[in-house]
């Protein structure tokens, strides 16, 4: 390769690392400026491309020495960025393992399967539905971009879950809830707004689970708007935040699970749980794309935690844990919770 070829690229590669650690600064920002938080939603490509571009670092022939030390130092900083970033999260995850141990044998509490689940609003095979659910064997399923028309009379779903609530139509809502147990109290939330361009999104169902030897608790599916445009995600997370709060007088124990459309290591998800006194079960799972997903045709790992499960603090909770279906653009998620007595 001709010289002067190579110090262009190394020009071009060098300004490039310049702007990816502006950008790692920018996402360490997001903290306290909500419209930099939209960058922590890609933090693991960040973190793969930069050991990426590591690894390229020791092989790469650069005509300039000095600049390929300076790039390289470049690289490590862009990777100790995300790593204050998806460290904690990764760290969060394993401190699960032993809790759930710990709370297992608790004669206070009443073991929970709850799943989440996504299933696309493309799908309209009702059997792999249907299998897919009852071999998680879940006590409560709450699903999202669900249509409810085209799922109505599954008779294999309803001897499992006799309990279901729904909305009337996809207009309304396009969630829904399978339950073991008891469902009262079932309620639609409209928490969108005429600038939201997806209608699916700003949208909650709401019922009270009544657990056969355990304190009944409030539940919500909520399929939330993308983080952009900020003020609509925002405006969203608000308005959910209050009915928790107005609800929870009634039913202290509430559980909120679902598409927030916002990755866990970006702190919007976290300062919502904060606000509505939740605490975030989910750490560290990467739930979009799932293999059943195509984005322009291509299969790529998933890189995006946008389902979430958030508990009330007195409600104990397994590590989270998504698993494989045949259905849906986003991979399942389950946890068993730990219900107080």
């Amino acid at each position: 390769m001709p010289r002067r070829i190579r110090l262009f690229l190394d020009i071009c590669i060098f300004t490039g690392l310049i702007a990816g650690a502006i950008i790692s600064v920018f996402a360490l920002l997001g903290s306290v400026v909500p419209i930099l938080d939209v960058i922590n939603h890609f933090q693991l490509v960040i973190m793969a491309l930069g050991l990426f571009a590591l690894a390229m670092s020791f092989v790469w022939p650069s005509t300039l020495k000095a600049l390929q030390r300076f790039g390289r130092m470049l690289v490590l900083f862009i990777l100790c960025c995300s790593a204050l970033i998806l460290g904690p999260e990764y760290l969060h995850r394993q401190s699960f393992f032993n809790a759930d141990a710990a709370q297992s044998g608790s004669s206070a509490r009443s073991p929970l399967k709850l799943m989440s689940f996504n299933i696309y609003m493309g799908t309209h095979d009702k059997k792999a539905l249907a299998n897919t659910i009852i071999s998680a064997n879940p006590d409560v399923a709450a699903l999202q971009e669900y249509a409810p028309k085209r799922f109505r009379n599954q008779p294999d779903l309803k001897r499992a879950y006799p309990f279901q609530a729904r909305c009337q139509s996809w207009r309304i809502c396009t969630l829904a809830i399978y339950s073991k147990h008891k469902l009262t109290d079932i309620k639609s939330y409209d928490i969108g707004t005429k600038n939201q361009k997806n209608p699916l999104h700003g949208k909650v169902l709401a019922a009270t689970v009544h657990p056969a030897n355990a304190r009944p608790f409030r539940l919500y599916s909520v399929h939330l708007a993308w983080p952009l445009p900020l003020a609509e995600k925002q405006g969203q997370l608000a308005k959910l935040s209050r009915i928790i709060d107005d609800e929870k007088t009634k039913w202290p124990l509430q559980v909120v699970a679902g598409d927030f459309n916002s990755t866990g290591w970006a702190f919007r998800v976290d300062a919502f749980a904060e606000k509505a006194g939740l605490e975030r079960r989910d750490h560290f799972v990467p739930t979009f794309p799932s293999p059943n997903s195509r984005i322009k045709h291509v299969r790529i790992p998933a890189f995006l935690s946008l389902d979430h499960i958030l508990t009330s603090s007195s409600i104990g909770a397994a590590s989270v844990e998504r698993f494989s279906a045949p259905i849906g653009d986003h991979w399942p998620i389950m946890t068993t919770l730990y219900v107080p007595h």
